[in-house]
């Protein structure tokens, strides 16, 4: 959520042309079409949250902490899950005008509220993401639902990408859609929903979203486009909206652009999030037993993508998803994660392990496996090619994929996953996946470190640990 810093464009012209301010002050000019949305598209969805339930499905969310300003000059402190509530199939994010003994980055902190994210547990690249809501308004007041671009950690801001779905600030009648970019340097484009609809009663429930593809990012509220961006080819360097994003949801106070509280502002304020919903576009698959509506389609079309696999049966193309994974078949995907679709192991020798003997399979990628130092079997002078991979053993080969041989994470404490006390086989591989974002765990706060990893957990665990695209 940054200050928006574009200049604005009329979005009911059926032809645009937007200027980006570049640095250096240059300006680049493009060509935007901007035809009215029917929204005829098909969707299928493919993850939500509906508030159901009592409290924030950790499984899903994460809570960031702090009150350094985060970027903005922010004046708030954001607490672990203190300011947020569920209940009745809503989702309460509530700022207060209280210290609460935590340190702000201007001294003793004013306010505090919650900013929650999906960072490494729901990411997604293309689609509608969608939520319905109503907001609180008041000077100083700067609630939001947006996306970053999940390398944020890797490469930072602005070259992760930031797509605002939603922005509202203070008293006004209107919302924001806006996309941050590296063009070079900083750069943007975003649109006030004024341009088309004439005022929005913020305080009552409305629909807001994103529909974006591989040409455009466009923003609708109750279903009226108000604001396009095209991305196509990754025209003026907008490259990082083809990589996966992941969701957040907050409710700031002050900053660089609403500007502080006064004493009309109203507290305890509070977001009211009905739910938040993302749909994959009602595409072919490439995969006949996985759907698009399927939980890991993503992750497994990217894999085959960037040719780490080519499914488990061609006639009809077929990926098994939910078949275990042996350890043969984890020497090849973890040997292409590592080197690429095009890598070739040298041939075996059939002199390594006793049970892997010339001409078996995958025997050229098992040795080459052992080669590498990131296995030396399963003991006895066996591979045991055919045993399946638990999600320990998993954590283990994937860091040591990615990092090499000699990697040693740092010791576990015991309290990431209930399942994995310190001392446990693997406890510090398996936090340290979990510290890096490749893994949130197998739900309700535990790791499952004896189950068999699937062929579709191994889709994800994949593209996480290897960033493939």
């Amino acid at each position: 959520m940054k200050t928006i810093k574009s200049l604005w464009g009329i979005t009911v012209a059926l032809t645009l042309m937007i200027v980006l301010t570049l640095p250096g002050g240059a300006a680049l000019g493009s060509e935007m079409n901007m035809p009215m949305s029917t929204n005829s598209n098909a969707w299928n969805l493919i993850w939500s949250d509906e508030f159901d339930g009592t409290a924030v499905n950790t499984n899903d969310w994460n809570f960031n902490i702090g009150g350094e300003g985060w970027g903005n000059n922010e004046l708030q402190y954001y607490t672990d899950g203190q300011n947020v509530t569920v209940a009745n199939g809503e989702l309460v994010i509530t700022a207060e005008n209280k210290n609460g003994g935590y340190a702000c980055w201007y001294g003793p902190c004013e306010y505090t509220s919650t900013r929650m994210t999906t960072k490494a547990k729901q990411e997604f690249k293309y689609g509608k993401v969608e939520t319905r809501m109503k907001l609180p308004t008041g000077q100083g007041l700067w609630p939001a639902f947006w996306m970053l671009g999940s390398n944020f950690d890797q490469v930072g801001w602005p070259a992760s990408g930031e797509i605002d779905i939603m922005e509202h600030i203070n008293l006004e009648e209107t919302v924001y859609g806006t996309i941050h970019w590296d063009a070079g340097g900083y750069a943007s484009y975003g649109c006030p929903s004024t341009d088309v609809v004439p005022t929005v009663d913020v305080t009552q429930y409305h629909v807001y979203d994103i529909e974006w593809d591989a040409e455009k990012i466009a923003w609708h509220v109750d279903g009226i486009l108000y604001c396009e961006a095209n991305i196509l080819d990754n025209i003026n360097s907008t490259e990082e909206f083809h990589e996966p994003f992941y969701i957040l949801l907050n409710l700031a106070v002050g900053g660089d652009w609403p500007g502080s509280p006064d004493a009309g502002t109203v507290f305890p304020a509070s977001m009211v999030v009905d739910y938040v919903r993302v749909y994959s576009a009602n595409a072919d698959s490439i995969f006949t037993d996985v759907p698009s509506t399927y939980w890991a389609w993503s992750f497994i079309e990217r894999l085959y993508n960037a040719g780490i696999t080519g499914g488990c049966n061609t006639a009809p193309l077929m990926y098994c998803p939910e078949a275990t994974v042996t350890r043969a078949q984890m020497a090849v995907f973890i040997l292409r994660g590592m080197h690429g679709s095009t890598y070739a192991p040298p041939s075996a020798t059939g002199t390594v392990f006793a049970d892997v003997p010339l001409g078996a399979f995958a025997a050229d990628w098992i040795e080459q496996f052992a080669a590498e130092g990131v296995t030396a079997g399963c003991g006895g002078g066996n591979y045991c090619p055919d045993a399946t991979i638990t999600r320990a053993q998993m954590a283990i080969f994937l860091l040591r994929g990615e990092h090499g041989s000699t990697y040693i994470p740092p010791s576990a404490t015991g309290t990431v996953f209930s399942d994995v006390p310190a001392g446990s086989f693997a406890a510090d591989w398996i936090e340290q996946l979990a510290a890096e974002g490749i893994t949130s765990g197998c739900g309700g706060g535990n790791y499952c470190p004896d189950n068999p990893v699937t062929r579709a957990e191994m889709a994800v665990f994949l593209v996480r640990a290897f960033s493939l695209p």
